[in-house]
């Protein structure tokens, strides 16, 4: 081999050696796994078993920290100013990466150029409860009650702008229907009332929701995913009665933009190895939860996607949060 040649391979070799090395080396140190929500609640569940999961993968540790506030604003926001080295990660959903813009006149951070997608994670579909002393048993059902009654049935939501309010929001809009939203600052509070009927309708998660359908505080007349959900196999999709309606709490993860192509590689092969896992798939159907795996440019399409769905609901209910 003439010297010169040589010499060119050896330098793009050397050239090659910091790269593969800072990629071997990846994750050095414990990484940090973000949630907007307190201990105790599906987010904070789900970022758990990711933890635990990526921990082994890694032999280093992903520590899951709780930042609730602000509808989720003050994690989002730590996270995207975090150095963009692979160890600030974030676990955000529907609300922080598509519903919020809309909702807050100033948001303080982009959920489009301040995060570096990841990949989807899990996604849970919204249950339509009512109480049992309401004469409906389907969809259907509801519909020409609430349209035999238009202006008089009431709803509960976690707040305005909550995937509970616009759920709701979007069906009866899609469904040609009239009802009264009262938000509430507390489930419990919320639960009581539709309890005693108080209110007529809520859209609950089914880790939440399991409980009070099988004692029967409430009655399911209808699931908000595509197809019917293996816990309720009896229970038609919405879409049955009204075509096209589909909404899903999702969950994605998330770094602050500028990450190396290299450590959001490793970082999604990581997360979709920890979906893929039987064990993980076990206690995710104990959460209700649905396993999303997905490319990191798949989330980036399915979140712009979202933000103009949400869009349009939010602007529909002209719901504010400042």
């Amino acid at each position: 081999m003439k010297p010169a040649l040589l010499s060119i391979i050896l330098a793009l070799f050397g050239a090659m050696l910091p790269q593969a090395s800072q990629a071997q080396d990846f994750p050095a140190k414990t990484v940090r796994l973000v949630v907007p929500f307190p201990p105790g609640g599906i987010a904070d569940a789900l970022a758990r078993i990711l933890g635990e999961g990526m921990s082994k993968s890694f032999n280093q540790q992903v520590v899951v920290e709780n930042r609730p506030g602000a509808g989720g604003n003050l994690a989002a926001s730590a996270v995207a100013t975090a150095p963009a080295d692979g160890y600030a990660l974030f676990l955000g959903l529907i609300s922080t990466h598509a519903i919020n813009v809309h909702l807050y006149q100033q948001l303080p951070y982009d959920p489009i150029k301040d995060f570096q997608p990841i990949g989807r994670v899990a996604q849970a579909p919204l249950l339509l409860v009512v109480p049992p002393s309401l004469p409906v048993k389907s969809v259907a059902e509801f519909i020409a009650h609430a349209k035999a009654n238009p202006g008089k049935l009431n709803y509960g939501s976690a707040g305005n702008g909550s995937a509970s309010h616009l759920a709701m929001s979007m069906f009866s809009t899609m469904a040609g229907i009239q009802l009264v939203h009262v938000p509430y600052k507390g489930t419990g509070p919320l639960k009581v009332d539709l309890f005693t009927g108080l209110l007529q309708g809520y859209f609950d998660a089914q880790v939440s929701a399991m409980g009070d359908i099988q004692s029967g505080k409430v009655r399911l007349i209808g699931v908000g995913s595509r197809g019917r959900l293996p816990a309720f196999p009896e229970i038609a999709p919405i879409s049955e009665t009204v075509a096209g309606y589909e909404f899903n709490t999702w969950y994605g993860m998330f770094a602050p933009a500028g990450l190396s192509a290299e450590r959001v590689r490793i970082l999604n092969r990581t997360l979709n190895q920890v979906l893929a896992d039987p064990a993980t798939r076990t206690r995710f159907d104990s959460q209700g939860l649905e396993a999303t795996a997905s490319t990191p440019e798949a989330l980036a399409a399915f979140v712009a996607s979202e933000t103009e769905r949400m869009g349009k609901v939010v602007r529909q209910t002209g719901a504010r949060a400042d």
